[in-house]
């Protein structure tokens, strides 16, 4: 009796779309976020909190091709995407100064329509202190 294999089809199941806040609070893609989010058709993001601020687990981006009310404007410098999210990471209390928070991006519906969620690693990566504030620090 012959065996038969199914091979997996690791383009599928090896998610490899990531965001990562920045020491400026804004939210960066890397280049497989930006193709699986179809960033260059979005103009901004509404976010969405799957409780409130105290329960949460994740933060869900919703895109939209124009600009509307109570919305984060999409912006793009030296070929990479980011979205300005220095207060609501404040508001969440995420320690980005001091770590490197790293979020998965999973792509769902939500009422028929595109929805992002952002899936937060679950340990944080400790950030090194730069050359910029030992330099500071010594005296």
């Amino acid at each position: 009796m012959e065996m038969e294999l199914n091979f997996l089809s690791i383009s599928d199941i090896d998610n490899k779309a990531k965001a990562t806040i920045h020491l400026s609070g804004k939210l960066g893609f890397n280049t497989e976020a930006a193709e699986v989010m179809r960033l260059g058709e979005v103009a901004c993001f509404k976010v969405a909190l799957d409780g409130d601020i105290a329960s949460y687990q994740h933060i869900f981006l919703k895109p939209f091709k124009t600009e509307e009310d109570n919305c984060v404007k999409l912006t793009k410098t030296s070929g990479y995407y980011s979205l300005p999210l220095t207060s609501v990471f404040n508001k969440l209390s995420i320690n980005y100064t001091d770590y490197k928070v790293i979020f998965e991006i999973i792509a769902e519906k939500y009422n028929g329509e595109d929805i992002y969620k952002l899936k937060r690693r679950p340990k944080d990566i400790k950030r090194s202190i730069s050359k910029v504030s030992k330099e500071e620090g010594e005296e």
